[in-house]
């Protein structure tokens, strides 16, 4: 009997990567083992392109990257994707360089969602020339068609079956955008470190906050949520080393928490067999100091410069045009995540990365303009309370 089966197709040199759900019965054949660059150069003048057969499975609902649940899923939680990783179709398979360590994302269907190619856009024309290729997850736009969304689909109801999946009732894929994502997987070897994640989210402060608030827009937000705060961003950007160090206080805090709750996390197998590095705190204190300094204050800067005017939340009847209209570039900087690569060896440099940069309509502006009104009105950003001691404003509030 004839099985559907995802295949990847390497790209020629100026095409893009192709994914794809064939017959087994009608499936091409497979391409030499081997690196495909290789094989591109034995097959100088051959008009076949290569095609490989993958596995694909699903890896998102509690949260994104793999494996299963483990801590680097914290990512897709509500958003806009759905995240798959690629896998040899057997144990001892063949995986060409093309996707080697790679996951493929691909669109929900909401329509608040900015198409696969429109957030593409955004990321390669805007977000990576101004941020630098060296401090971004890189994205690889893929073609996708309708017998590969098929094959996503069905490993979607695996995975509820199976219990991978949590929310089954959620929006499923956007069968009219044609286009993936090829992202690198960030997740390393323990062998080799570890893994973390934070979001810096607003590293200025609201322009529609009143001038007496004793919170930040993220200090603020957090308090209407009821949720315990882990830093404040704005000690994150401040020129004060201990400010700074609160902030990567709380961040350790948090990304302790993750590793230690996270059943599905292989990082509890170094746990359970060692302690985490004594020196985590004082590494990324001296990291956000130098070389990750650099990447919060460029942040901080786009945000500032992608939001001049902020919202009309004094007017009952907003008019979102006067609104600047590079807005939704900035909310995006204030929800993206910052990957982080800690080797085991002091001596050896953390790496961090920007993540989540999928631009944000312009749809969304109606839902900001109502979260920041419920801010204001409902005095989150004033109010005086005993948990507004942790974030940055309060120093100046008696």
């Amino acid at each position: 009997m004839a099985l559907h089966t995802p295949w990847f197709t390497v790209k020629s040199p100026d095409g893009r990567h192709r994914f794809t759900g064939y017959n087994t019965l009608d499936a091409p054949s497979t391409a030499p083992q081997g690196s495909a660059i290789t094989v591109f150069g034995q097959a100088v003048g051959q008009t076949r392109n290569l095609c490989y057969p993958v596995q694909i499975r699903y890896l998102a609902e509690v949260n994104l990257y793999p494996r299963l649940r483990s801590m680097m899923l914290m990512q897709l939680k509500g958003a806009a994707n759905f995240v798959f990783e690629l896998l040899p179709p057997t144990e001892i398979g063949f995986l060409p360089e093309e996707i080697k360590g790679k996951l493929l994302r691909i669109r929900k269907s909401e329509p608040a969602n900015m198409s696969t190619a429109q957030s593409w856009r955004a990321y390669n024309d805007r977000f990576l020339p101004l941020l630098g290729r060296e401090n971004v997850v890189e994205y690889e736009l893929v073609d996708i068609d309708g017998s590969m969304h098929n094959l996503c689909m069905m490993e979607l109801q695996r995975a509820g079956e199976d219990g991978r999946r949590e929310n089954k009732s959620e929006t499923g894929i956007d069968f009219e955008d044609e286009f993936g994502l090829l992202m690198p997987n960030m997740k390393i070897s323990l062998d080799i470190g570890l893994s973390g994640e934070f979001k810096p989210k607003w590293l200025r402060q609201s322009h529609d906050a009143p001038v007496e608030a004793t919170r930040c827009r993220t200090c603020a937000m957090t308090a209407s949520r009821g949720k315990d705060l882990s830093f404040c961003p704005l000690k994150l950007a401040s020129e004060e080393e201990g400010e700074r160090a609160d902030a990567i206080s709380g961040i350790v805090q948090e990304l302790n928490k993750r590793w230690a709750r996270n059943p599905w996390d292989p990082t509890l197998d170094l746990l359970k067999r060692h302690r985490l590095p004594d020196d985590i705190q004082s590494r990324l204190e001296n990291f956000f100091s130098h070389e990750g300094r650099g990447l919060i204050l460029r942040l901080e800067q786009l945000q500032t410069e992608w939001d001049t005017t902020g919202l009309p939340v004094g007017d009952p009847d907003p008019n979102f045009a006067k609104v600047d209209p590079d807005y939704p570039l900035a909310m995006t900087l204030r929800d993206c995540t910052i990957f982080l690569k800690i080797p085991k060896t002091a001596g050896e440099p953390i790496e961090a990365r920007l993540g989540d940069l999928d631009m944000k309509s312009p749809q969304k502006f109606l839902q900001w303009y109502r979260k920041e009104q419920e801010l204001v009105n409902g005095g989150w950003y004033t109010m005086r309370d005993v948990f507004r001691k942790h974030c940055l404003l309060a120093k100046t509030i008696p």
